[in-house]
């Protein structure tokens, strides 16, 4: 029995100076990746930096910024289906371009039956098991 999908993913050379890239980031995840999306949290850092947090029906999606390294991470959980983890890398890379390291965990069962999820690149081919 699987419990949930949770995806985090490092983006560097990104652009998020705009905070309402992030918010149609956020916006395009849950739609795309066919998520009920509850209520929105964010908040604006001093001098800089943004955070967005969707509570779903799901779980969450959240997206954290650092505009001064052109950096952000963003971290997906989801106890529905399984994400598509293309469909996520291309989503970023339309909102907020950049290069990215992406690590999925897949949790649920024993344990035994899904292979350990080391940090990969996106180029590399990743398979979510249910």
């Amino acid at each position: 029995m699987r419990l949930g999908t949770h995806i985090l993913i490092d983006c560097k050379l990104c652009n998020v100076e705009n905070n309402e890239r992030l918010e149609e980031l956020v916006t395009k995840l849950v739609e795309r990746c066919e998520l009920t999306e509850l209520s929105r949290v964010r908040h604006e850092f001093s001098p800089q930096g943004y955070t967005v947090v969707a509570l779903l029906s799901e779980s969450h999606v959240s997206c954290h910024t650092w505009p001064e390294k052109s950096a952000a991470c963003i971290d997906i959980f989801t106890c529905g289906p399984v994400l598509d983890v293309i469909c996520v890398k291309n989503t970023i890379e339309e909102c907020i371009g950049g290069t990215s390291n992406l690590k999925v965990e897949i949790r649920g069962g024993n344990g035994d039956e899904l292979p350990p999820w080391p940090r990969r690149r996106w180029r590399e081919k990743i398979y979510c098991r249910t």
